[in-house]
């Protein structure tokens, strides 16, 4: 039986925050393999919080469309 952790909806701002701390994290670390890592999980949240700044700027702008 597979257990399901529930879903964490977050922010584009809590994505941004998330992504800004690991880019600071990954700054502190020498070069190797758990920068590389904690760099790519870093533009992964950047880009989740891009993505969601674009869903929003374009459900934004067809709710006006339909007044």
């Amino acid at each position: 039986m597979m257990m399901y952790s529930p879903t964490t909806y977050l922010t584009k701002e809590e994505l941004q925050e998330i992504a800004a701390a690991k880019f600071e994290e990954a700054a502190t670390l020498p070069p190797g393999y758990q920068k590389e890592e904690i760099l790519r999980s870093a533009e992964n949240f950047r880009r989740l919080a891009e993505m969601k700044r674009l869903v929003i700027q374009r459900s934004a702008s067809a709710e006006v469309k339909h007044f």
